[in-house]
């Protein structure tokens, strides 16, 4: 069975792009490091290896730039490297999953994608990459081909040569059709084993891979790399390694996890600017309606006084229903991204959304009472300071309650 650390000891780079519009991208890549490399490896030393992987990908020129959302931050491609770098920050130790990694990119963008890759490759990065047509000259950039037919049999696992020597050569001497100058290695393979748009085969491929001195080889390894497991004697700190779900502790999480939700109410200028003007329009509009109420002691202003205090708790449903597609939203990238990566847990994620909400909901729900309570004229003094911690205590429970659906619902209310 695989480790417990084995998620966060890999990097997987998906074929959707999903990052936090509100963050730039140095600041995607140092919340990587952060959470997903060691707790032993010095600060200093995963911000120095940011930077690092920012000049690699070479992503000086946007590294301060915002992500944005599709089509109005960041270009596809760039969306792309950062994706990737996102996952190079990690630090991966065993491996590096890229999911069609030039899907939607043009050719250009491609290449310069695949050309980062082989960087990557040459300077010791273990990769596994999943490419659907590629180019000649793209698919020649790979070292090794592992080709899968319908139902997951495996056609070809091997070495693909210069210029795609071997691919060519293995499929040429057991096919029906000879390559020729100029073509694409990857059509022509498809195009034998009947995989093409209107190929067929009378072949059977997964035999024929079976019986080559290709499989054989690859059994032999394999063997012997299972002996070597077995006979290599565990360390105490690589058990113990082994054994750990996640890089940092639960404080370090919250503390990081906390900070960038922070980040995000402050750039998140639409949803905060209509929780503080519906806030401050509430206050106004409710405070106006029952003017000078307060000082009245008549039956009919007493009714007017009790109907403004519940005005003042149903213009919570409306702060609700802001907060929470904003939740949904942040739960979705960490369903898809983060938790499959192990960067933080599930109860840190909750905590930051509900922390992350406690100063703009004091600012907000200040902006509400002010103009609520003192133009309703209610008794001054211990009692207004009184009045106004009760607000903030409702505000905690209005906001606690919105966000406790949203992290249960299963699509935007």
């Amino acid at each position: 069975p695989l480790p417990r650390s084995f998620q966060a000891d890999t990097g997987y780079a998906q074929q959707q792009d999903v990052h936090m519009g509100e963050t730039t991208v140095r600041e995607a890549l140092i919340f990587s490091a952060l959470l997903r490399q060691p707790a032993e490896t010095p600060k200093q030393e995963k911000l120095d290896y940011v930077e690092a992987v920012i000049q690699m990908l070479e992503m000086e020129s946007f590294a301060n730039a915002m992500v944005g959302e599709v089509g109005a931050g960041l270009s596809v491609e760039q969306r792309k490297r950062l994706t990737i770098g996102v996952e190079l920050a990690a630090k991966p130790e065993l491996l590096l999953f890229l999911d069609e990694p030039t899907s939607g990119l043009d050719g250009q963008s491609a290449w310069s994608i695949i050309r980062f890759l082989r960087k990557l490759a040459d300077a010791g990065q273990a990769i596994l990459c999943t490419v659907h047509q590629p180019s000649g000259e793209l698919f020649c950039s790979f070292d090794r081909l592992l080709l899968l037919k319908k139902g997951g049999e495996t056609v070809y696992f091997g070495d693909i040569g210069s210029q795609a020597s071997n691919v060519i050569d293995y499929f040429s001497a057991r096919g029906d059709l000879t390559f020729k100058d100029g073509e694409n290695p990857a059509e022509f393979m498809l195009e034998v084993i009947g995989a093409g748009a209107s190929s067929t085969t009378k072949q059977d491929w997964h035999r024929l891979y079976k019986e080559s001195p290709m499989a054989t080889q690859l059994q032999h390894d394999l063997e012997g790399i299972a002996k070597e497991s077995s006979a290599r004697e565990v360390r105490p700190e690589d058990e113990k390694r082994g054994s750990r779900q996640y890089a940092v502790g639960t404080m370090t999480q919250l503390r990081l996890v906390i900070g960038r939700q922070l980040t995000f109410q402050h750039r998140n200028v639409t949803y905060m600017g209509a929780k503080i003007g519906l806030n401050l329009l509430a206050g106004l509009f409710i405070g106006s309606s029952f003017w000078a109420q307060g000082q009245n002691l008549s039956v009919a202003s007493l009714q007017n006084k009790l109907f403004a205090v519940f005005m003042a708790l149903v213009i919570s449903t409306s702060l609700a229903q802001q907060l929470q597609p904003v939740i949904i939203n942040l739960r979705s990238l960490y369903e898809v991204r983060e938790r499959p990566s192990k960067m933080y847990s599930w109860p840190v994620a909750v905590t930051a959304y509900l922390i992350g909400e406690v100063p703009w909901n004091l600012i907000g729900s200040t902006l509400f009472w002010a103009p609520w309570f003192w133009m309703i004229r209610f008794p001054g003094g211990q009692r207004a300071a009184f009045n106004w911690g009760l607000v903030q205590i409702f505000s905690l429970y209005w906001s606690t309650f919105a966000t406790a659906l949203a992290v249960i619902s299963p699509n935007p209310l």
